[in-house]
């Protein structure tokens, strides 16, 4: 409301309550209003009386009318004074009056005055009496005044508080009803504003089920105390997935059954806690587990799916293709499609986006949202983009799993719910994921690194107690036979019979003598890189019935049937005789030690492929498949204890191997495993497949030798021994 206007509701007011002439005029004097008394004192109507100035009315002089209005309009006390009124007709009448500003201190306006005539020049105690009702109804129109101001002042700054959308503001009604909300909440909720003014949004049903309880507390709080503290709670989006709020309520003064909420977001703020709790639960996963798989199984099962619906990791294969090596998904169901999908369609290196970009450059990238031209992006063929469509991922990020400089992998994080993107944010937790990943996993392998080599030492170191100690037997039981039978002989009470038994045991005795430190010579030999081959053209076929007619003996004395089979069209090979011979024993002699009686041991020769092949198979004891692979390693054996079945130190195989393998050749170990026989295969080059010509040293498989017609009456050799006995 203006100066004006409530000077001019005061005046009427005035006016219906007194019945004395009243003018209200301008500081500078001009009539503004009258009341019927006035008008018919100065005989006018208002139409000819507003709006003119009050000297023109009076006798006196305009200043010291002027002079008067000016006193008055300082003063809301009334002032007295007289003034000499003249009509129409041109008679005067004095009378005097009383006059005061009407209105209000702080009004800017011109100050209007109203002015009560009275009979008589020094007025009446009544016209006191009116000066006091006039004073004590400015002060209450003031008074209503400033109480409309302060009102209008309050709900503009409310009106300022909504619609500035710092925070989400509605107004309510206990039955559920929002009457009305600013853009902020609105959009907090994903709701139009026809939708709230079609009278489709209820605070209840947008709250979820289990915050009915502490919902109805707060209402509870707010009936008794006209508010209740900012407490936590979920809405529901439009589109179903529950937004975290901080939420405060009061009623209105004037009406305790509606009120209105202010909600702030902690949409951030809970995300903010979510990913300082997967970076403690993720630190934890890394630290819990030394061991390469276990720890990447037990980090995806912390990422997913809290952080992403679908996780895999990837590293290059020995050829530096990317591979997936390990996956998780919510789904244990969709894991495998995705595994299997993967292994088919593996990343490409040459790839703009995705695994095979960050395997390249080593550096993140942010994949939200995924959208067809993405996929047509990454995509290998058109059956792996449909693959990728019907997956349907929405977002993801692939990170760089580092070692150093050096990319060791990369870790793929995927959504599968079109509501779900990651952000910058996300981006930086998954980045510090990744980089404590990267060092849990390079802890890993070196931890692993470190239990083989350590393995390795402590099996090398078991291996050479268990060698030592067969050794030891091996030597010692012929000996003791030996030692034996040559006191007997000594003492000369045997029989011819039982000296003739007596030198055979001692014979064979010493031959095994010397095959175990032969062995043990030509594996030394191996190792310090000195075994040396007699290379010449060699006809396999005679060099495996050597080897057998030497084996066969023993073999009908067990009864183990031996049965060669030697195509003697194979062609020659080249090599050295005598160690080649020694390859074959060695495989025959062992399956006739493992055959049992009434067994078979079937030796073969063969041509296929440019290669001799010599196959060795028996109906004997059988290989475990855990032993297999440890096969041709020196000093092995299945049963490595002193109280065995079977003799020997367990190099033969070993000698096998680095034999053949000197020849250019290749040997494998086939068995169906324990108590379904054994069989060994020896691959040769024929002498025509081997570029070099025969007598040449090839290509370093064989050390050079000089032919010993180059030294023929060049030199004397002098062999010596410091043995007596020798």
């Amino acid at each position: 409301m203006g100066a004006a206007g409530s000077s001019a509701e005061l005046f009427s007011l005035l006016s219906r309550l007194l019945p004395e002439p009243l003018l209200l005029v301008t500081m500078g004097g001009k009539v503004v209003d009258s009341n019927v008394s006035s008008r018919e004192l100065l005989g006018l109507q208002a139409s000819a009386l507003h709006g003119r100035q009050l000297t023109e009315f009076t006798e006196e002089a305009p200043e010291r009318v002027s002079g008067f209005l000016k006193l008055c309009a300082r003063s809301t006390e009334p002032l007295p004074g007289g003034l000499t009124l003249k009509s129409p007709s041109g008679s005067t009448v004095r009378r005097g009056c009383h006059g005061a500003r009407l209105g209000l201190e702080v009004e800017t306006q011109e100050p209007l005055v109203f002015v009560r005539f009275s009979t008589d020049v020094g007025g009446s105690a009544a016209f006191g009496l009116l000066g006091q009702k006039v004073d004590e109804l400015t002060r209450e129109v003031s008074r209503r005044r400033e109480v409309e101001q302060a009102l209008r002042a309050s709900e503009a700054r409310m009106r300022r508080i909504v619609d500035s959308n710092v925070v989400g503001v509605f107004f309510w009604k206990l039955t559920g009803e929002i009457t009305h909300a600013n853009d902020d909440f609105l959009q907090l909720m994903g709701y139009r504003r026809e939708e709230l003014e079609s009278g489709r949004l209820d605070w209840r049903r947008l709250t979820p089920p289990e915050y009915s309880e502490s919902d109805q507390a707060q209402v509870e709080l707010l009936i008794h105390t006209g508010r209740h503290p900012p407490y936590e709670k979920e809405y529901l989006h439009a589109d179903g997935h529950r937004v975290p709020v901080l939420v405060a309520s009061a009623t209105f003064l004037d009406n305790a059954q509606e009120g209105v909420a202010f909600t702030i977001d902690l949409t951030a703020r809970k995300r903010a806690e979510e990913h300082l709790r997967l970076l403690v639960d993720a630190s934890t996963a890394l630290a819990a587990s030394l061991h390469f798989a276990e720890t990447l199984d037990r980090l995806m099962h912390v990422l997913v799916p809290r952080f992403a619906d679908w996780c895999g990791v990837f590293v290059r294969d020995e050829e530096g293709l990317p591979k997936l090596l390990a996956t998780h998904h919510i789904d244990s169901a969709r894991t495998r499609l995705a595994t299997a999908a993967l292994a088919k369609n593996p990343p490409s290196l040459d790839a703009r986006h995705g695994v095979g970009a960050v395997l390249r450059t080593g550096r993140s990238e942010l994949l939200s949202p995924m959208t067809d031209e993405l996929l047509e992006s990454v995509a290998r063929s058109r059956e792996h983009l449909a693959l990728l469509r019907e997956g349907a991922p929405s977002a993801g990020i692939a990170l760089p799993l580092l070692s150093g400089s050096q990319v060791m992998g990369s870790l793929l994080l995927v959504h599968l719910d079109s509501r779900r993107l990651y952000g910058p944010q996300d981006l930086l937790v998954a980045e510090e994921v990744a980089r404590r990943a990267s060092l849990a996993l390079v802890n890993n392998r070196l931890f692993e690194t470190a239990e083989t080599e350590r393995h390795r030492a402590e099996e090398a170191s078991r291996l050479k107690d268990d060698f030592l100690s067969i050794v030891s037997h091996e030597l010692r039981t012929p000996l003791t036979s030996m030692l034996g039978w040559l006191q007997l002989l000594r003492k000369g009470t045997l029989s011819p019979e039982k000296q003739q038994r007596a030198l055979e045991v001692i014979e064979r005795n010493t031959r095994h003598q010397a095959q175990l430190v032969g062995d043990l010579l030509d594996v030394s030999r191996i190792l310090t890189g000195k075994m040396r081959l007699e290379v010449e053209a060699v006809q396999l076929s005679d060099v495996v019935s050597a080897a057998i007619d030497t084996v066969r003996t023993a073999a009908e004395a067990k009864g183990v049937r031996l049965l060669p089979r030697l195509d003697a069209n194979v062609g020659p090979v080249r090599g050295d005789a005598t160690r080649l011979q020694q390859v074959v024993w060695n495989l025959v002699h062992n399956a006739v030690k493992f055959t049992p009686t009434g067994g078979h041991v079937e030796v073969l020769l063969q041509h296929r492929d440019a290669q001799a092949v010599i196959t060795v198979a028996d109906t004997g004891e059988g290989i475990a498949p855990d032993f297999l692979p440890h096969l041709f390693e020196r000093f092995r054996q299945a049963d490595s204890s002193t109280t065995r079945r079977h003799g020997g130190l367990g190099l033969g195989l070993s000698l096998v191997k680095h034999l053949v393998e000197m020849h250019g050749g290749s040997v494998e170990a086939r068995s169906a495993g324990q108590g379904k026989g054994a069989t060994f295969i020896v691959r040769l080059p024929l002498l025509e497949s081997v570029s070099a010509a025969p007598g040449a040293t090839g290509t370093g498989d064989f050390p050079q030798e000089l032919p010993l017609s180059d030294l023929a009456g060049k030199m004397s050799v002098l062999r010596v021994d410091d043995e007596a006995d020798t």
